[in-house]
This record gives structure tokens, sequence and C-alpha cells, in this order.
């Protein structure tokens, strides 16, 4: 499975699961890696230090600056494993448990196309005469009906 695979379910438990740790420092960690790896680096300037709580988000994010997006994604999901141990990633399944598959190539039917009749020009032109009949007469019924 990628990491982007991996990352997906954890966000998808993340967002389902009610046993994920609450605590602020683990939210902020989820955050900062979350950003970092939808944003990438934290360019915006800082907020008011004031703004305790806006300030402790843009520097958590700010710390992960120079992080590439697929390691802030494996972090993320280390960060939640030990906080979750409920979280579990599905398990890859060993080669030898893969089966194997059939080399046979499957056979299609063979029809010749020698065996099947061209459409000479009689039946192009019996076709030509249908449409301009119903063009003609459907047409003609059509406007009779519509026109006074």
């Amino acid at each position: 499975m990628a990491i982007k695979d991996n990352f997906d379910l954890a966000l998808s438990h993340i967002k389902s699961a009610r046993t994920v740790s609450s605590s602020s420092e683990d939210k902020l960690k989820f955050y900062s890696l979350f950003k970092q790896v939808k944003n990438g680096d934290n360019t915006a300037p800082a907020p008011s230090s004031f703004n305790v709580i806006a300030y402790a988000k843009w520097k958590a994010w700010k710390e992960l600056e120079g992080t590439s997006k697929a390691k802030a994604m494996e972090m993320y999901i280390a960060h939640l494993e030990r906080v979750d141990p409920s979280f579990k990633l599905p398990k890859i399944s060993e080669p030898s448990n893969i089966p194997e598959v059939s080399k046979e190539v499957p056979t299609v039917s063979k029809t010749p196309v020698e065996d099947t009749p061209a459409p000479g020009p009689s039946s192009f032109l019996l076709s030509l005469i249908g449409c301009f009949t119903l063009i003609m007469f459907g047409l003609g019924g059509f406007l009779y009906t519509v026109l006074p």
C-alpha cells in the first residue's frame, strides 16, 4: 500500500474513532503534520503571541519546515499508532500467498471476414430510399397535424 493510502486510512480513523487521545499536545501534533502534508512549509506570518492557540498552531507547523510531505505522512501515521493502539494498518500479504495467475491465453471464436457478406450498393440504396420515405411521410404527416 502506498503511503498516501495509509495516510488516508489514518485520517478516516481519526475522524471516526473515539479512542484517539484528546490531549492538546496530540491535537497540535496532528494539526501541524496535517498542514505540512496538505500545504507544505509554513509561509504564513506569525500571528500575535497574545492569540495563544493560533500562535501555538503556527509554531508547531513552522517547526516542521523542510519536512517532505511523504515524511510528514509517515510521522502522522506513527504518531497515530503511538496514541491509539487500536489503529492498525492492513498487512501486505506475502508473495507466496498470492494465487498463481493463469498464463493461458483465452481464445476468441474466429469468424472469417470472408464469410460475412459486405453490404452492396442495393442495400445502401434501399436504406437511403427508406430514410427518404420516412422523412417525407413522417414529416409531412407531422406538419399536416400541426399546421392547419
